[in-house]
């Protein structure tokens, strides 16, 4: 195909891409656009999809045949025009034609956002530095102190804390469920709470009113609220409260000792290092320690990786395509409403209680979305001048560990596998950057 072709750049990473495809060309086209509608046509004495081409010329309109060629032509030439002028398009893209007519040339009009040059400073150079500085405390960020490993024994104590219901008055440390009722509560039902007292669930001047009630008794009383409280509407306040206590429990605390750990096995929890036998104390505390350990190590590295990326985007050139942005905010967004509606709370009360609408939050949510699409870009760059990829054995390896968490294959119909594979690819690939960089030392 003898296909005309200019290209122009646009301003904020665009390609303007003009296509004149000639007569002869577009008039193969029109054909298959005309066998395309034909296969619907009704037409007494042949049957549907069996109508003559030149018969059906008469039948169909030829706004709608031009129309028809027109979408063939473009999708037919426009990924391969982009792919011959090697464009890498972030974006489908947006097309207008600009003159089509029968046994005339088509002209169109493609415009693309795409990946604009970008100019890295010395990544290597930034990494060594970074990697350096942060190494000389990494020892001392990551050391484990007794405390640390106290409270997290006192954290397991509490969660196998047995609770006995006992007839007589709330005092700290007991844990207790009452109703709570105040002047200016929008709620006209009391509200239900439960928690130990002098464990900070409860404001320790509010507490105090109900410690040495009994289960079944009634309160009334007065109480300011703190000026730091996180209800600005009610900070500062002094309100009227009616409090009924329903239930006092003695928290019995199990004894630290061997036989704790051992019940505690093969419990995987946060505060342990994964499913190990826990024979005795000193095992459990060994767990502990190593499971501190490699949370605070992790942290380290992340915290190092984005410092990394910091100094490396401060110093480097870059035009970020609009399209990338708004694709960023607008997941963030999806994220946030997920995240309220998964609370139980409606995304649209959600915003009149904060004040605000959505484009107020998508202004909010547009300077960490240019950070993180340009973060992207710069180990999409990293990656190709490095020759790094992620493999398609390591990419399917991680699809299938994802696709492992669903139960039936009713659940994995809602997932796109195009975007997982993809997904992962960028997952993978930015490790093995992130893994370069973190060899970089002096």
């Amino acid at each position: 195909m003898r296909m005309q072709v200019s290209v122009q750049k646009l301003p904020k990473s665009k390609i303007e891409l003009t296509c004149e495809i000639p007569a002869v060309d577009f008039d193969n086209y029109f054909d298959k656009a005309v066998e395309n509608l034909a296969k619907n046509l009704e037409i007494k004495g042949f049957r549907k999809g069996y109508v003559p081409k030149e018969m059906a010329k008469t039948y169909l309109s030829q706004k709608d045949i031009l129309e028809e060629a027109a979408n063939l032509a473009v999708n037919d030439t426009c990924l391969k025009v982009l792919e011959e002028n090697k464009i890498e398009a972030v974006d489908s893209p947006r097309i207008e034609i600009l003159k089509l007519a029968p046994q005339n040339p088509l002209i169109y009009k493609a415009t693309v956002s795409v990946l604009a040059d970008i100019k890295l400073p010395d990544y290597k150079k930034i990494a060594q530095n970074i990697n350096s500085k942060n190494k000389k405390d990494f020892d001392k960020k990551t050391k484990v102190e007794e405390k640390e490993i106290d409270d997290s024994l006192a954290w397991l104590q509490k969660s196998r804390a047995k609770y006995i219901t006992v007839n007589r008055e709330a005092r700290v440390g007991d844990n207790v469920k009452l109703k709570i009722k105040y002047q200016k509560s929008k709620i006209d039902e009391p509200e239900e709470h439960e928690g130990i007292l002098g464990s900070g669930y409860f404001l320790p001047d509010f507490e105090r009113n109900f410690i040495g009630m009994k289960a079944g008794e009634k309160k009334n009383f007065s109480q300011r609220i703190p000026l730091g409280h996180i209800n600005k509407e009610l900070a500062g306040e002094t309100l009227d409260f009616e409090v009924e206590l329903n239930l006092v429990q003695e928290v019995e605390l199990p004894k630290l000792g061997d036989e704790f750990a051992r019940s505690l096995a093969p419990l995987d929890s946060k505060h342990l290092t994964g499913w190990r036998n826990l024979q005795n104390l000193e095992a459990l505390k060994q767990s502990i320690k190593e499971g501190i350990k490699t949370e605070k190590e992790e942290k380290e590295k992340q915290r190092n990786r984005q410092e990394l990326m910091d100094e490396i985007s401060k110093e480097s050139e870059m035009e970020i395509p609009d399209i990338l942005v708004e694709r960023r905010i607008g997941e963030d967004l999806h994220r946030l409403k997920d995240s309220v509606e998964g609370s139980g709370m409606n995304f649209e009360d959600y915003l009149k209680n904060i004040k605000k609408t959505n484009d107020d939050l998508k202004k909010e949510l547009r300077s960490h979305a240019e950070n993180q699409v340009k973060i992207s870009l710069i180990l999409l760059k990293i990656a190709k001048a490095e020759g790094i990829e992620a493999s398609d054995e390591e990419v399917k390896e991680k699809v299938n560990e994802y696709l492992k968490r669903f139960s039936g294959i009713a659940d994995t119909k809602k997932i796109d596998p195009d975007h997982l594979k993809l997904y992962y690819e960028d997952v993978i690939r930015n490790e093995k950057v992130f893994q370069l960089l973190e060899t970089y030392t002096n």
